[in-house]
């Protein structure tokens, strides 16, 4: 509920840049609570299983609805009160219908014991195998012509991403791998990443000096929420900047300006921390 409100509330801030995703994260929280007594084993397959069938199912009602323009979810959501849940189970930028694959394959990592370093090596493993099998599907479909009209070319295609909801959704979709937008490629590849990332972390952190050096990296991780607030507000203050300036090209920031915002969250973080057991919020 907190995190339902809290995202509402961000996502109400005029010309927010950002799709705030908390409200989506407070439906996955309830969704995952039926699942918290599965094994590890079972929530992974689950989860790859999920991964699989909801990005096809997704698609389906693309195809057969129609578009569904959904921008932020925000508070004038709430009326009717079922818009707000079929955008964000559904239509929105983060369908926790799709992205619950996420939630059950990370609830079966937890239950590992990644201080082992087997565990770790086959989280790690296990990744990088996700990993060829979407870029690998993903470049078999580039070699067969299957986004030949796209408007991009070569390997560049395997990062395009959907032209729904401003052009109508078609099967050939099913071989997307670019980011963020909800195919099964593309979800099999983002849990990839995520386990390799967790094993090399979980393998990185058996050295003697990492836990000092990467102090400010696990001082964020351990405040997420707290440093996302943080994240949203500045690049909506910059988006406010822009408005006043009159400078569209400085809506966004610059890449130095997201450089410096990952170095002061981290920073203090790692202050706050030295203090206190976890984050404000």
């Amino acid at each position: 509920v907190v995190l339902v409100v809290l995202g509402l509330a961000l996502g109400s801030l005029d010309q927010v840049p950002v799709y705030v995703i908390l409200a989506f994260y407070g439906l996955l929280i309830v969704m995952a609570l039926p699942f918290r007594g599965l094994s590890a084993r079972t929530l992974v397959v689950l989860g790859l299983m999920w991964a699989v069938l909801a990005p096809v199912l997704l698609l389906w009602l693309q195809i057969v609805h129609g578009p569904v323009i959904s921008d932020q979810a925000e508070w004038s959501d709430l009326a009717p009160p079922w818009s707000l849940l079929t955008e964000l189970l559904v239509w929105g930028a983060y369908p926790a219908g799709v992205w619950f694959a996420y939630v059950l394959v990370g609830l079966g990592v937890g239950g590992l014991d990644l201080g082992r370093v087997r565990v770790a090596l086959s989280v790690l493993g296990g990744g990088v195998v996700l990993l060829a099998i979407s870029f690998g599907a993903g470049a078999l479909a580039i070699s067969r012509g299957v986004f030949d009209d796209w408007y991009v070319q070569g390997w560049q295609q395997l990062f395009v991403r959907a032209s729904y909801p401003y052009e109508p959704a078609r099967w050939r979709e099913l071989w997307l791998v670019g980011e963020h937008t909800s195919r099964p490629l593309n979800v099999i590849g983002a849990i990839g990443s995520a386990l390799v990332v967790i094993g090399l972390c979980a393998l990185v952190m058996r050295v003697p000096w990492s836990r000092v050096v990467l102090r400010p990296l696990s001082a964020a991780g351990a405040m997420t929420l707290s440093l996302y607030t943080v994240h949203v507000l500045w690049s909506w203050r910059l988006t406010v900047r822009a408005a006043e300036s009159g400078d569209p090209a400085a809506r966004l920031g610059s890449y130095g300006d997201w450089a410096l915002q990952a170095v002061v969250l981290c920073l203090a973080a790692t202050v706050w921390l030295s203090f206190a057991r976890r984050g404000p919020l």
